[in-house]
């Protein structure tokens, strides 16, 4: 024998393996550690043996080491057969089951279950009841599963009952402890069972179901000390209000889970498991790209560890991302390989949803290679959808059955099936009032197409305006910006109902309420009050000194990005508030606002673009052009107006230059305004563009140039200026006060631009009394500090606009970024802005019109109009532009007629560079 082997004796190897098993789950590093001497030992009774083979086998199981785990548990069952213990061979072919079914190998699992089930007895018969049961569940049996597990449960409760009362009777001391430890160990076990049975009540859609057993399971598993378990009941109930649109408490849910993972050296598959939900919920609310960054580090570990019945989902996952961000035929393939996987492990709900995804993954890719630019759906057959939407069904799968249905009923009515899309459209209709909230939403939506297939259009726009009020309802319970933003999308099927119904009927002032009913309706619902979290704030001073500190270092921008991910994390936990939204504009409220001027709100439409035009007493509707001929004219007058700004002024091109942006100019003014017929000269303009025309630099246009013109994100916002009460800062609750006139004027210079120092100073002479900050004062504490209720801020600095992370978007001071997050701690927004940055003016677009960027932040946080560009400016151009602004801004002129006034001026001057920043700039904002 070897002098390093220990000699345990054999009462102490067997209490020590007892210790060691029952530390598996509370305490990994000191089981392992009791399990290995037990094991070393070769004069350990059999038993001893047994149970630490078995307790090594869970710590394998664990830590995602499965290969190691088997043989574990074939060493202990070889042992426990030998030395005829059978209650410990049960419990060790259960553990093996559990693993069997982790790799996917369910048939083995069943094989080791029913190798058990001779032996079972006592504690042993219900967790054996709820494996059995899990095995149903993952073989897409709910309610088979949902059967087991009562069955398991009533055992464990009734066991855990008597064993309580044993524990305190008038017993023998050592016994009392025994009763006790089993009723723990029962809890423990009980807590297990309700966990699993809430996924199964989930699958099945008895949420209220699910939520009591995982607040019952999260209770146990806490008093019995099996602190894995309770943070899966916490990771559960995440996923719970994840898949009920509750995706504050269900991020908060996940990071507690996450915490006691990490804290106890988690098991891996776990970490795994709740990657893969946080991913499902990052798609749910539209955050594809960060969505598919989790799927790609999760597919990468589980194809390491080998957990194959994991890694068939995060694949699946996977191909949804990729479908959203457009990569169609990345997406058909990852589908491909998710259903394959899925199918051989006879998960066969997870392989109907891989399908579907393939499917319409597919036919996007063919669609986008024929250049047809017709909708997917078109390109799959009718039969199979059926199939998957019904197998989808019977597993709980509702959201992507509904789905799937609405689907197959839009392709049949395109293709004249009125009766086979009543009958799918009909059965996606029927959705609980406790079903999520996309189950909920799919189901107005059927019913709405239902109803336009039966010719009853008024219903069809009652169904989908309930279908709105829900998807309304989920918007109000997030407070984070970029949630609220994302969760318009679900909403856009809905409202393309309602616009589809007031196009066909010719009825302008119909459509505009439903373009307004789908338009930046997260702007209008503001944080109830200004984030104050000091985690929040320490991690946005980090960040600002990271970006100081930068130099192109690999670790610092891992580090950024780190930081980002933590900062975007708490701020989606902030809670919403209760808040009814206001009707939407109507044309007679904002023609008593508008006095004479004119609004024109462009929509888009079945690949067409319209515009509502509300003048005088007249509220008109114009269909213009093909949306893909305006984008084109769009980005000839964005290049043009690029290639002006980069020329010098002795160049022997810029004569040319200029001619093309007026010819590229005009082309993209008769598509736009031209059919309008608008009045004269003298009538104020306001623009309330769509998607892709929030980039067009509306200043350039000669019927733009004209008038004073200010851009909305939609016509309910800017009436809102009309009534400062009414105001986004002020209303529906908010804390917030609204932008004041207080006289106050701030000027901050960035740092890196050598112009702006004297500009602001030029400035700065136009408004006696206003406060400067240039160099080392301007750090973004002090420009939060003196901006907060100021008449006039501008800011000259360079920016940064983030289509990434637009939440990230940024102007630059001596200190680091002013970002979009730190904006959102005013309390008190400034009346006007004037940025000049490059690009300060533009958002990022978002699915229903939703904006997102410094200057959409600004505007959703109650300032009146923001003054900046959307394209690349010179800095020095800039610097006079912003000089001829103010001076009317000084002479209390409202900003969109100083803005007018500096435009006529540099286009008087002829100079290419004026003119170049004078087409650069608009006024975004509010009446």
């Amino acid at each position: 024998m070897s002098s390093s082997t220990q000699i345990i004796p054999d009462e102490h190897a067997t209490l020590l393996a007892r210790a060691g098993f029952d530390a598996v789950q509370g305490d990994p590093d000191a089981a392992e550690r009791d399990l290995r001497l037990v094991v070393a030992d070769r004069t350990a009774p059999d038993r001893a043996l047994a149970l630490a083979l078995w307790g090594l086998g869970r710590l394998g199981h664990n830590a995602g080491r499965y290969d190691d785990a088997v043989h574990r548990f074939e060493q202990a069952i070889a042992v426990a057969t030998r030395a005829g213990l059978d209650a410990e061979l049960a419990g060790i072919r259960i553990s093996a089951a559990v693993t069997f079914q982790t790799i996917g190998h369910l048939e083995r699992a069943l094989v080791e279950l029913d190798l058990a089930e001779p032996f079972v007895a006592g504690p042993a018969a219900g967790r054996w009841a709820g494996q059995r049961a899990l095995v149903l569940l993952n073989l897409g049996r709910p309610v088979d599963a949902v059967h087991g597990f009562d069955r398991a449960v009533a055992h464990l409760d009734a066991r855990a009952g008597a064993a309580a009362e044993l524990a305190g009777a008038d017993a023998d001391a050592t016994v009392a402890d025994q009763a006790d430890a089993d009723a723990t160990a029962r809890q423990a076990a009980l807590a297990r069972t309700l966990l699993n049975r809430a996924v199964a009540h989930m699958q099945r859609g008895a949420m209220a179901s699910a939520r009591a057993d995982l607040q019952r399971a999260h209770e146990l598993a806490g008093a019995a000390g099996e602190h894995l378990v309770a943070a899966g009941a916490l990771h559960n109930l995440g996923h719970l209000d994840g898949r009920l649109g509750r995706y504050p408490s269900a991020l908060a849910a996940f990071d507690a889970a996450r915490s006691t993972y990490v804290r106890l050296g988690s098991p891996g598959r776990l970490l795994a498991a709740l990657d893969a939900d946080h991913c499902e919920v990052l798609l749910n609310v539209g955050l594809a790209p960060e969505a598919l960054d989790v799927a790609d580090g999760l597919v990468r570990d589980l194809q390491r560890s080998g957990d194959v019945l994991q890694l068939g989902e995060a694949r699946l996952q996977r191909a949804r991302a990729l479908s959203i961000l457009g990569r169609h035929a990345d997406a058909s393939r990852e589908a491909a390989a998710a259903e394959s996987i899925l199918a051989a492990n006879d998960r066969e709900a997870w392989a109907a949803m891989a399908a579907y995804v393939g499917a319409v993954a597919s036919a996007s890719a063919v669609g986008s290679a024929t250049g047809s630019g017709s909708d997917a759906a078109t390109h799959v057959s009718l039969a199979p959808l059926v199939v998957l939407a019904d197998r989808l069904d019977a597993v709980g799968w509702r959201a992507e059955a509904a789905e799937v249905r609405v689907v197959h009923g839009r392709l049949a009515i395109e293709r004249g099936d009125v009766d086979a899309a009543r009958g799918q459209l009909a059965l996606a209709s029927r959705a609980r009032p406790g079903s999520s909230v996309d189950v909920r939403a799919q189901a107005a939506l059927a019913t709405a197409l239902l109803r336009l297939a039966d010719g009853r259009p008024g219903a069809a726009l009652l169904a989908a305006r309930r279908g709105l009020d829900i998807v309304d309802a989920q918007r109000s319970s997030v407070g984070s910006r970029e949630l609220r933003a994302a969760a318009s999308a679900v909403g856009v099927p809905l409202v393309d109902v309602g616009l589809r119904v007031a196009i066909e009927a010719g009825r302008p002032a119909t459509v505009l309420r439903w373009a307004e009913r789908g338009r930046a309706v997260a702007m209008a619902t503001p944080p109830a009050t200004p984030p104050d979290d000091p985690e929040t704030a320490a991690a946005l001073a980090e960040l600002r000194s990271l970006h100081l500190a930068r130099a192109d270092s690999p670790a610092v921008e891992s580090r950024i990005a780190q930081v980002e991910r933590q900062i975007l994390r708490r701020r989606r936990l902030d809670p919403g508030q209760a808040a009814r939204l206001e009707r939407p504009a109507s044309g007679a409220q904002l023609r008593r606002v508008l006095a004479g001027d004119v609004l024109v709100e462009h929509v888009a439409f079945d690949g067409r673009l319209w515009a509502i035009v509300v003048h005088g007493r007249r509220t008109v509707l114009r269909e213009l052009a093909p949306l893909a001929l305006v984008a084109e004219s769009t980005q000839h007058l964005q290049f043009s107006l690029r290639r002006l700004s980069l020329l010098a002024a002795d160049d022997q091109r810029v004569g040319a230059a200029v001619r093309s942006l007026d010819r590229d100019a005009a082309d993209l003014d008769r598509v736009l305004l031209g059919p309008l017929r608008l009045p004269a000269r003298g009538a104020g303009l306001v623009i309330v563009p769509t998607g892709a025309l929030h980039d067009v630099p509306w200043t350039a246009l000669p019927s733009v140039r004209e008038r004073t013109t200010t851009i909305a994100p939609s016509a309910t916002i800017w009436l809102r200026g009309a009534d400062p009460a009414n105001s986004p800062a002020a209303g529906n609750g908010a804390s917030r006060s609204p932008s004041g006139t207080s006289g106050r004027v701030v000027l901050v210079a960035g740092p890196d631009l050598h112009h702006a120092p004297a500009e602001l100073e030029r400035v700065a002479a136009l408004h006696p009394g206003a406060t400067l900050l240039t160099g080392a004062d301007a750090t973004v504490a002090r420009t939060l500090e003196l901006i907060e209720g100021a008449d006039i801020v501008h800011i000259a600095a360079h920016g940064h606009v983030r289509s990434d992370r637009p939440m990230f978007s940024s102007l630059r001071l001596a200190d680091g970024p002013l970002g979009v997050h730190d904006l959102e701690r005013l309390s008190r927004a400034p009346r006007t802005v004037v940025l000049t940055a490059c690009e300060a003016g533009r958002s990022v677009v978002t699915a229903g019109d939703e904006l997102l960027g410094t200057a959409a932040a600004l505007l959703s946080l109650g300032v009146r109009a923001v003054v900046a560009p959307v394209v690349p400016v010179v800095d020095r151009a800039a610097a006079d532009f912003a000089v001829d602004l103010h001076r009317g801004l000084a002479a209390g002129r409202p900003p969109a007629a100083a803005l007018r006034t500096a435009v006529a001026g540099a286009v008087a001057s002829a100079d290419a560079a004026a003119i170049a920043v004078a087409s650069s700039f608009q006024c975004v904002g509010t009446a």
